[in-house]
């Protein structure tokens, strides 16, 4: 055999493999997640400090979160999230809490995902082929960005010094609200095996409203923002070449 067979040869192995790795992406385009963590807000009840140092840890809560994604391209996605928020607000004086406020809210929000790593460039990968496409893919990890928009419905609730319930407070409105928010974050999420990630998530949201927690004073400068934290479970779906997705083949 001669030098250029050999070199023939050569370049199929790294061809090959490559072309196959930057095509695998496609078989699973879906996912569907799952979600629980933690609301941080930055409104009109609370630390009177601006930005992040009116973070109170009193006023952490839980939060929980559903969703959806597609792949449009290897590295961008987009996706649709549907949130349970509580939020909580404590006004301090000398030790005492002297007001505070409870928001129930509901936010769906629709974002776009890019992957700044993506499936194991970093952290390396052990992937199986057959016929069919790709068997597994097991220690890879993203690390991404999103932005998006979506709206918020929130019911709030004031409390006195008492912790009891005050419809009468100055500048408090109990009735239902609507407004719109921009979400934009960070997440990191690691793939265990060929079907499951599992993830954390941490994303802020710049809202248009100033009555997430019911109040709207004539003092306040700023529209109410949160911090949301989450860790997901997420499940890839795989397709068909049309792209249809197949749910009763699991590992096959």
């Amino acid at each position: 055999m001669n030098r250029r067979f050999w070199v023939y040869i050569l370049l199929l192995i790294f061809i090959i493999p490559s072309k196959v790795e930057a095509q695998r992406w496609k078989l699973k385009r879906y996912e569907a997640s799952f979600g629980v963590g933690t609301s941080h807000p930055f409104m009109d009840i609370g630390n009177n400090n601006d930005g992040l140092r009116s973070f109170q840890l009193a006023g952490t809560r839980p939060a929980a979160t559903i969703g959806a994604r597609y792949k449009l391209l290897q590295d961008v996605s987009a996706g649709i999230d549907l949130s349970y928020i509580l939020f909580v607000g404590i006004d301090v004086d000398g030790g005492l809490t002297v007001h505070s406020f409870t928001s129930n809210t509901f936010e769906p929000v629709a974002t776009l995902q890019y992957n700044i790593v993506s499936e194991g460039r970093t952290f390396g990968s052990t992937s199986l082929f057959n016929r069919r496409g790709m068997v597994n893919n097991y220690n890879s990890a993203d690390f991404y960005i999103f932005a998006g928009m979506g709206g918020i419905l929130s019911k709030a609730s004031a409390k006195d010094v008492n912790g009891q319930i005050d419809n009468d407070a100055a500048f408090f409105d109990n009735n239902m609200h609507y407004g719109i928010v921009f979400p934009v974050g960070v997440g990191f999420k690691y793939s265990v095996d060929a079907y499951w990630n599992f993830g954390v998530e941490v994303g802020g949201r710049f809202s248009l409203t100033d009555n997430l927690d019911g109040y709207a004073t004539p003092y306040s400068e700023y529209n109410d923002r949160y911090i949301t934290t989450s860790f997901k479970a997420i499940y890839k779906i795989r397709n068909d070449r049309r792209g249809v997705p197949i749910f009763n083949k699991y590992g096959r």
